[in-house]
This record gives C-alpha cells, sequence and structure tokens, in this order.
C-alpha cells in the first residue's frame, strides 16, 4: 500500500499510529461505518425539576440524549453537554442466538 501512494513504508506506519492514537480517545470515529440516530431528546429546566437537587449540579439544562444504533446492530446510548461532549455513554452489544 506504501508503494502505491508512494511513500515508504515506515512514513505510513506513523500516519496509522497516529491515526490510531487519535481516533482511540474518540467515543464516534471520524472513519465508517457511521451509526444512525435511532432516538434524541433535548433535557430541560421542568424536566430536571423532578429530579434530585444534586443531579442539576451533574446534569445542566440544554443537555441531550441520544440512542445508536451501529451496522452489526451493537446500540450506544449517549448523555452529551450542550458543547456535545459526551457526560455518559452505555454500550449494549446485540445478544448472540444460543446454538
Amino acid at each position: 500500500m506504501a508503494a502505491s501512494l508512494g511513500w515508504s513504508p515506515d512514513a505510513l506506519l506513523k500516519i496509522a499510529e497516529a491515526a490510531a492514537d487519535v481516533h482511540r480517545w474518540s467515543v464516534m470515529p471520524s472513519f465508517t461505518p457511521f451509526p444512525q440516530i435511532l432516538d434524541e431528546a433535548m433535557i430541560e429546566s421542568e424536566q430536571l425539576e423532578g429530579w434530585p437537587e444534586w443531579s442539576a449540579r451533574l446534569i445542566p439544562p440544554g443537555c441531550r440524549m441520544d440512542r445508536l444504533i451501529w451496522p452489526d446492530t451493537t446500540s450506544t446510548t449517549r448523555l452529551l453537554s450542550p458543547r456535545g461532549l459526551v457526560l455518559a455513554a452505555s454500550i449494549e452489544h446485540p445478544q448472540l442466538p444460543n446454538k
């Protein structure tokens, strides 16, 4: 592959290592496959009124929750800050049939 790009194998490996390092810390990949958004909801101040008082310090108004489905049917549920940072996430892997 390096030869087809006109690069040295060492240069291609360094780029691959740098890309893997960047993606290691991400929740959403910047390459395919991408998930589909199944559900998305904003968390409003009125909703937080029914929650314990201490939760408002953790979940400010303007946060949103979404549920994603991946091509392999893995499901990801995320709580995102108003700036789009992932505050919490849960991953559910598909159930394999018993043989």
